[in-house]
């Protein structure tokens, strides 16, 4: 006998039901929302897993997101609108601290190497009291270590000079090329082509040596730990993605090239070396850049008064996904 909706509508009610929830395991399972910050070359991985076709190697339907902004993209992983996210060390751990259900799965770069470029009458740092200086958002990697180094060369920030956020690292730039600000922080590829454009690297953040974390994979703890298949076959093209970054430089000329926008080949080799140079073949968390990454907050947190809380490394890194693929030998086998 055949079913209506007409003779049984309880049943074919439920059925469509069913069909829906099977539908959503399937999409929660298989198909991802991926988001990387910015289009600093630095972010490259998951633009070459997409255009490698790793994620459908591995069973996955990935929609690649730019979410500018290191907060923002920390918000839009928080409410589940992203899977797995590749962004700013700095912007996810302040949000793990304060009770943020997030973890930390793999690490891609230390510290931050940003550049500010300024006007080119600026001959020095003491030149930049009174300048106004754009970073891509508040309380972004940028941000931080703009004011870091404001303060190491005797300048407040946000007195002696002004700080705006202009909402991502391309929308920074274009306010530095119009002159609508005097400086910027900006990314490497886009240093080099401020460079070009008559702009001064003042400059170089990585100089100021401080300890956190640079760029990193994160997701939500509980989608993790309930979708530990799908977390580890993420894991597998990411890491496949490092790979192919390191190994095979058309390939990965080709996909900076299209994700940046930018048919330089010139500074898009540069971008490459500089950033593959230190990323590591086995993307671990390192544990001395988030510990000064926590010891940073622990310092804000005494300076402001507010109650301090029990924290630990451990507590926001779940690195088990990554060993379970170098135990099994895949990374050997990329490798070979």
């Amino acid at each position: 006998m055949t079913i209506t909706g007409r003779r049984f509508p309880q049943l074919a009610v439920l059925l469509v039901m069913l069909a829906h929830s099977s539908g959503n395991a399937q999409s929660l399972a298989d198909r991802l929302n991926v988001a990387y910050v910015s289009t600093g070359g630095g972010f490259a991985i998951t633009w070459i897993a997409k255009e490698a076709n790793l994620f459908q190697k591995y069973g996955l339907d990935v929609q690649l997101i730019r979410i500018p902004g290191g907060p923002r993209l920390v918000q839009a992983t928080i409410g589940g609108d992203v899977h797995f996210a590749h962004g700013s060390g700095v912007s996810t751990i302040n949000a793990i601290v304060r009770g943020a259900d997030l973890v930390l799965l793999a690490q891609t770069s230390r510290g931050y190497s940003g550049h500010l470029m300024v006007k080119s009458e600026y001959r020095g740092l003491e030149d930049l009291r009174g300048a106004k200086i754009g970073v891509p958002q508040y309380g972004s990697t940028a941000d931080l270590y703009l004011r870091e180094g404001l303060k190491k060369w005797q300048l407040e920030p946000d007195k002696d000079v002004a700080i705006l956020q202009a909402g991502g690292t391309t929308e920074t730039f274009a306010a530095l090329a119009s002159r609508r600000i005097d400086g910027a922080v900006l990314t490497t590829e886009l240093a080099l082509r401020a460079q070009k454009g008559g702009f001064k690297d003042l400059f170089y953040f990585q100089n100021l040596d401080l300890k956190e974390v640079g760029s990193l994979l994160s997701a939500k703890r509980s989608f993790v730990f309930a979708n530990e298949d799908t977390t580890i076959r993420f894991l597998q093209a990411f890491v496949e993605a490092i790979y192919l970054y390191k190994t095979n430089k058309d390939l990965s000329l080709k996909v900076l090239k299209k994700y940046t926008r930018n048919d330089d080949l010139e500074v898009l080799s540069a971008v490459r070396a500089d950033y593959v140079n230190g990323m590591d073949p086995i993307p671990y968390p390192r544990e001395d850049d988030l510990r000064g990454s926590l010891d940073r907050l622990l310092k804000e947190v005494v300076k402001t008064g507010t109650r301090s809380v029990d924290i630990r490394t451990q507590d926001f890194v779940e690195t088990k996904y990554l060993k379970k693929l170098e135990q099994s030998g895949f990374i050997k086998r990329i490798y070979k």
